[in-house]
């Protein structure tokens, strides 16, 4: 190896290097670049490689230039490249064509222009024009579909044959879904409409509109609307958010029957038809969690009768020869209880006879259905009405019917035996005071081995233990009652808001008359602690007994106040003691005031000596609401107005008339 080391050469025309290079180094040993200038690196043997080569002209090559890495490519020739051309920067401008061999790939992120001069660059369009909806109809093919357009907001498929139209297919375990939404914000509001057409006129569409929650939105009503003639379509069917199924805009209904609603469409009738081709069954089923036949509705068109069923049982059953319940024509053990109607003769006849029994059937004659039980019948005819009772017999024998009542076409009423169930009559009224069982008149009955009593009464009458009742405690009630027991007659009355009745008026065996509850009362104080003024709260109080006792509870105790409690004529009584004074004694009506008040007073007499005895009586016509008190003056000393616990001394009114 040849080192050479000046600071400067200069004169040389060739360097030969032995070992095919020639390293330059800086002063302190490191490996140095090579500024050459007009040097031409001539060599037809072997290549020149240089660790970096920085050229501040230009460049030119006459044979082939091979380079890796290069940045940027001025080149009037062909440019050959290994792995190829990464443009990462910037673009990559042709200034003429790009020609590529079979195998080559052109990749990039967008193509611009409209592709009008490439051949054999992909899918080739066929049928193309405005607003079609293009299809694959191969690898490499599009055809613009002439029946199915885009207009910007309708999507139409124009249908050419019969079967052509939209299907959707699962071809897995899954469903399709059709979805309509829409955002509108009042109630009953239009979401989503599905129109049908005939030759562009609307014929009938089907419709979702918003329900009552406005905030929510989320609950809403479907309805199927046609049309009888242009511009008249009408709502036939409406299901509601709840499920009910409304027909014909129904909006009248009760919450207990409102699943299925129909409304009339036109005129004031409305119905349902079950139409059959020929025999065989219209039906009603209604069902439950433990059957689905348990009851039903049918007309049988094989013997033209109308059907009622009940437990999964047939319980009535109409045909042209009356009417059977639990569909037998026959006795059975299973009919007890049942009603039987058949016509006598032919309906509208002069002899037609309707019969209505329980426990009986008509064959042959008039038999008993369950043993041991009794049978009843109703016989409706020209003659009027007539209600018959047989005693108990065995199944299959004739009966034996006995009138008990006859209704005739004179009105009479012809009465063979007693009656014993209450309420034995009653008549409905007219039903105004807003209670139609306070409205009724009844007539009662009951009765023991002592005998019967009967009562005649409106909102009155008997339980079954024979006390009285009333229907209606809010209203008031009246009641005459004959008593045979004992030989009486009553008069009771009832006020409002009570269940109590009283006896207003008694008529004994003997023709004497009381009252009970006449108005009356007698007291008496229970100290003689008294100073002037009314006499008040040493009336004697509790229950009532031979010398105090108060009819219609019109005197009260703490204020000594007697309340008339009708208008009348009242006899008033005031009897006491006093010792060593001269009371003087107020009757006064109303509170009294002056002397116009007062009912009267007893004279101012001189003190006596000892104790002595007074007694005022006397009458006064009161009103309702007036009220008497007793008022001291004068009083003086230990006993003013001493009355001994009612030995001595009492105080009474009592109603006169």
């Amino acid at each position: 190896m040849t080192v050479i080391r000046p600071n400067s050469i200069s004169g040389i025309t060739s360097i030969t290097a032995q070992a095919n290079e020639i390293n330059v180094f800086r002063s302190n040993g490191l490996i140095a670049g090579l500024n050459l200038n007009g040097v031409n690196f001539n060599t037809t043997a072997g290549i020149s490689t240089l660790a970096a080569l920085k050229v501040t002209g230009n460049l030119d090559v006459e044979g082939v230039l091979t380079y890796q890495d290069v940045t940027n490519v001025d080149s009037l020739g062909i440019g050959t490249f290994r792995t190829g051309i990464n443009v990462s920067g910037g673009q990559l401008d042709v200034g003429s064509n790009i020609k590529l061999g079979n195998a080559g790939v052109i990749t990039a992120t967008a193509f611009v222009g409209d592709g009008s001069g490439l051949t054999g660059a992909g899918p080739s369009l066929t049928n193309g024009a405005n607003d079609r909806i293009i299809t694959a109809t191969g690898a490499n093919a599009l055809n613009g579909e002439a029946n199915l357009t885009m207009t910007g907001n309708v999507l139409q498929f124009n249908c050419t044959g019969n079967t052509h139209g939209m299907r959707f297919v699962a071809t897995g375990d899954h469903y399709n879904t059709i979805s309509f939404d829409s955002n509108r914000s009042s109630a009953d509001a239009f979401l989503n409409v599905i129109d049908f057409k005939w030759d562009g006129d609307k014929v009938a569409d089907i419709v979702s509109v918003s329900g009552s929650d406005t905030t929510n939105k989320d609950d809403g009503q479907l309805i199927f609307r046609t049309s009888p003639a242009q511009g008249s379509i009408a709502e036939r069917l409406r299901i509601t958010q709840d499920g009910k199924l409304l027909v014909a805009g129904a909006d009248s209904y009760h919450g207990d029957a409102d699943d299925l609603v129909l409304k009339e469409r036109s005129g004031s009738n409305v119905g349902m038809t079950f139409q059959n081709t020929g025999t065989g069954y219209g039906v009603i089923y209604f069902a439950d969690n433990s059957s689905t036949t348990v009851g039903r509705i049918q007309y049988d068109h094989t013997n033209d009768s109308l059907d009622l069923y009940a437990g999964n049982q047939e319980v009535l059953s109409m045909n042209l020869d009356g009417l059977v319940t639990g569909g037998q024509p026959n006795p059975s053990s299973s009919d007890n209880g049942n009603i039987y109607i058949k016509n006598g003769s032919s309906i509208g006849g002069v002899n037609h006879a309707v019969n209505y029994v329980s426990n009986a059937v008509f064959n042959g004659a008039w038999k008993y259905i369950n043993s041991g039980t009794g049978a009843t019948r109703i016989v409706v005819n020209q003659n009027g009405f007539q209600f018959d009772t047989a005693g108990s017999g065995t199944a299959g024998n004739n009966i034996t019917f006995n009138t008990e009542l006859n209704i005739n076409t004179d009105g009479v009423v012809l009465k063979r035996g007693g009656i014993s169930a209450t309420p034995s009559v009653e008549i409905f009224g007219s039903g105004n005071a807003g209670d139609a069982e306070a409205d009724n008149l009844r007539i009662h009955n009951w009765g023991d081995s002592d005998g019967d009593y009967w009562k005649l009464g409106v909102n009155c009458g008997l339980n079954n233990s024979g006390n009285s009742s009333k229907p209606s405690t809010t209203l008031k009630g009246a009641a005459v009652t004959i008593d045979g027991r004992f030989g009486r007659v009553f008069l009771q009355t009832s006020p409002s808001s009570t269940s109590t009745v009283y006896d207003a008026l008694i008529a004994d065996r003997n023709g004497i008359i009381r009252t009970p509850r006449q108005p009356a009362f007698r007291s008496y104080t229970t100290s003689d602690n008294n100073t002037n003024g009314v006499v008040s709260g040493i009336w004697k109080t509790g229950a009532d007994d031979k010398r105090k006792f108060d009819n219609n509870d019109d005197f009260n105790e703490s204020n000594g106040r007697f309340t008339a409690p009708v208008d009348g004529v009242y006899q008033i009584s005031v009897a006491w003691d006093e010792f060593n004074t001269s009371t003087i004694i107020d009757v006064q009506i109303n509170g009294g005031g002056s002397a116009a008040l007062d009912l009267y007073s007893t004279e101012q007499r001189s003190a006596g000596t000892g104790w002595n005895s007074w007694f005022t009586s006397s009458i006064a016509k009161l009103a309702s609401g007036d009220y008497v008190t007793i008022n001291l003056r004068n009083s003086s000393s230990t006993y003013p107005f001493h009355q001994n616990n009612g030995r001595w001394g009492h105080y009474s009114i009592y109603l006169i008339g």
